[in-house]
């Protein structure tokens, strides 16, 4: 019974991500959901309360896969190498296996808290990092503090955003290498001059 649970939770959310494709959640009716799932209004309202609550448990499971993957691997903010990240290396698959789902939800149709909440995911992954490898978190003298967080969260979510929206994608490997790479040299070392 759990499994047919599931795979009708699975289906329904399918069906939302689909007319998420060419509608904002706001555009979008729980018939226009049912309709295209083939499934009774009753049988939705069995596991959501409306279609925001559909949305946000969607996104909830993207962020505690997120939130489980960076809680058990090794610093994000200083590697182990400057060639090698396990965090990095994990979440990066994680989102290559989820691409299609998140490039939705970040999209304009997709609410925009979900980028908010994927940002403060960040900050606050930052924070615990560095209290971790600093006892408390600093910043370099001369950079205020929400500017080098903005500087540091924005960088990471520029290239996981143009790497999901492209139709070509890298491989989870070569995204990560930017990633880790990008993290020791300044944007303007990153010109060829």
């Amino acid at each position: 019974m759990e499994n047919k649970k599931r795979r009708t939770i699975t289906h329904i959310e399918e069906n939302l991500l689909q007319l998420m494709e060419t509608k904002s959640i706001d555009e979008i009716k729980v018939t226009d959901i049912t309709r295209l799932a083939n499934i009774s209004r009753g049988t939705f309202y069995l596991y959501f309360i409306d279609r925001y609550d559909l949305l946000e448990k969607i996104e909830n499971n993207i962020m505690d896969s997120l939130m489980e993957i960076l809680d058990t691997s090794q610093s994000i903010i200083t590697p182990p190498s400057e060639t090698e990240n396990p965090a990095i290396d994990r979440t990066i698959s994680y989102i290559y296996e989820h691409a299609d789902t998140i490039k939705i939800l970040l999209s304009p149709n997709g609410h925009p808290k979900f980028y908010i909440r994927i940002k403060s995911f960040i900050r606050k992954l930052i924070k615990k990092e560095q209290k971790k490898q600093k006892g408390a978190a600093r910043y370099i003298e001369g950079i205020p503090q929400d500017y080098a967080e903005e500087i540091l969260i924005g960088s990471i979510l520029s290239i996981l955003e143009h790497w999901i929206k492209k139709e070509e994608m890298e491989t989870p490997e070569e995204i990560s290498q930017l990633i880790i790479r990008t993290r020791f040299i300044s944007p303007f070392d990153m010109l060829d001059h």
